[in-house]
């Protein structure tokens, strides 16, 4: 195993401002030198000393750093069967007490695909035994099995989920095992869905505190009904959850779908007592594709029935705020919200712009008044490919990847599912050819007072203001913040201002992570040196 040790003793950098009746403040770790070819891309959780994130690329690692964002010790993920055999990365988890690293290999004389778990102390020792947790024999491939780790909130809970490469025209089926961080077994099955494989998509899955499992999926009923013809009362797609408790093998599956429209977006979240379960979404017409309503279902998962079922349409003037243009295509957007509104007066519907699955669900929380609140953002891609001929007659293309990141949205709904209200966050963010790496929102929940903040064009200030300059220069750009609060009023501050000269740090909004009730990690980036970044949350007295 390689340590390279980065100590420093450089002073932080520390940003303070204050909103609304809180404190926010932001502290920068000293810098560390950025290895060539790895990417800080999550953060594996926080332990009383200190965090661990998790780097991708060339090659996977593992970081630590303290309290105090200041980097400890690096440990590259290379773990070996046999002097000769290296496995292969699956996933790392912290749970409550232990640092465990599941990885696999595929013996292709006996088809067999095993899981193995590993520990990896609090110093960085990587524990030389592995311990098989699962195995599959008689496969085709080592494709033909895919494994995924995931754990419930409590860690008390480690769900192995294995999902069957290999589609046909039997039922969808997968497997599962539960076990402890001790990798004692729980409980392990199979799991058949009444779908055929080559049309069902298992899209989620999650194990909550009280040891259930429940799965979100996706089922193309054109496919699947015999001899169905093109009927537009009928809906091509719909979704469901799938809930199984382990404790008395009992099945429950609850169907999704909103009238004829199409399911255009969708998450879910479970109260921390297990005790209910929220489905939030969008929906579109199935017509014409374009964002439509909002959708949500709360179930007890206690007495497994639904609670409510709730839909409810969109204003047309709001759509066309939501889909406004940035304030360079000032003209067209006045165009956009001036056909709302005559739409609306018309009672027709309005013109679609991007379509809803462009519409991503960040992140959704549910507090303890049993109201839900939903973060989403606009997204898509723009290809442009263009073509050059020369003089021999040679012709060479090139292709541009246009990212856009716009309008975030925030809706909440009351304890009895109504929509209460939905706020408009104008922002206009495009890059080319990097996958939109600065680009999107950081989110955070404190006191009931949703947090956004993301790399915005210093033109812009403060101004809660549909008139945005888009933001193209995450180096050149101001760390803005919006907080919205329980009623949906929205104030936007400056967490961190753009550098008066030359290059400042480019925070890196997507790799943000709440790790408890009030402290925040987020990422920075210098040239070839990055920092661990740390909000701390308190409510002034």
């Amino acid at each position: 195993m390689k340590l390279i040790a980065f100590l420093f003793s450089l002073p932080l950098i520390l940003f303070t401002h204050s909103i609304q009746a809180q404190d926010i403040e932001l502290k920068w770790g000293a810098p560390v030198k950025n290895v060539r070819g790895e990417y800080p891309s999550d953060v594996l959780g926080k332990d009383e000393t200190g965090f661990y994130i998790f780097k991708s690329g060339s090659h996977v690692t593992l970081e630590k750093f303290d309290n105090n964002m200041n980097f400890v010790w690096r440990r590259e993920l290379e773990i070996f069967l046999t002097k000769r055999i290296e496995v292969v990365f699956e996933d790392i988890i912290l749970t409550k007490n232990k640092i465990i690293v599941f990885t696999s290999h595929y013996d292709s004389k006996t088809d067999t695909k095993k899981l193995f778990a590993s520990y990896i102390s609090k110093d960085g020792v990587i524990e030389p035994k592995l311990y098989e947790v699962n195995s599959f024999d008689n496969l085709s491939s080592k494709k033909s099995v895919v494994y995924d780790v995931t754990h419930s909130e409590n860690s008390n809970s480690i769900l192995i989920f294995s999902n069957f490469r290999e589609k046909n025209t039997e039922k969808e089926k997968f497997h599962y095992k539960v076990i402890d961080e001790n990798l004692l077994q729980k409980n392990q099955s199979f799991i058949e869905l009444p779908y055929s494989g080559l049309n069902t998509s298992i899209l989620d899955y999650l194990i909550d505190n009280a040891g259930n499992i429940h799965l979100v999926y996706r089922v193309n009923l054109k496919k699947e009904e015999e001899n169905n013809r093109s009927n537009d009362d009928k809906i091509d797609f719909n979704y469901y959850i799938m809930s199984f408790y382990p404790a008395t093998k009992e099945y429950k599956e609850y169907d999704l779908r909103v009238g004829d429209h199409l399911i255009s977006g969708i998450s879910l979240v479970i109260d921390k007592d297990s005790r209910y379960m929220y489905i939030p979404g969008f929906y579109s017409e199935k017509r014409l594709n374009a964002l439509k309503g909002t959708f949500i279902s709360k179930i007890d998962l206690i007495n497994k029935k639904v609670i409510y079922a709730k839909q409810k349409d969109f204003d047309p003037v709001f759509l066309a705020a939501v889909y406004a243009k940035a304030s360079d295509d000032d003209d067209e957007k006045k165009k956009d919200i001036e056909q709302a509104k005559k739409d609306a007066a018309d009672k027709k519907k309005t013109k679609p712009k991007e379509q809803l699955y462009n519409y991503d669900i960040l992140d959704l929380f549910v507090n303890e008044n049993e109201e839900v609140v939903v973060v989403s953002e606009q997204y898509y891609v723009h290809v442009v490919t263009t073509s050059t001929t020369s003089s021999t007659g040679v012709t060479t293309y090139h292709t541009t990847y246009y990212y856009y990141y716009n309008n975030v949205m925030v809706t909440k709904f009351g304890a009895d599912g109504e929509r209460v209200w939905s706020s408009n966050i104008p922002k206009y963010q495009v890059t080319t050819n990097d996958g939109g790496f600065y680009s999107s929102v950081g989110i955070f929940f404190h006191n009931d007072v949703v947090y956004i903040f993301y790399n915005d064009n210093p033109a812009n200030g403060t101004v809660m203001s549909q008139k945005q300059l888009r933001t193209k220069n995450p180096q050149r750009s101001q760390l803005a913040l919006i907080s919205v609060d329980g009623s949906g009023n929205l104030k936007k501050r400056v967490l961190m201002p753009a550098p008066a000269k030359g290059k400042g740090i480019a925070t890196r909004p997507k790799f943000t992570v709440q790790v408890n009730d009030s402290q925040v990690l987020l990422l920075g980036y210098l040239s070839g040196q990055y920092k661990i970044g740390k909000l701390e949350l308190s409510t002034q007295k």
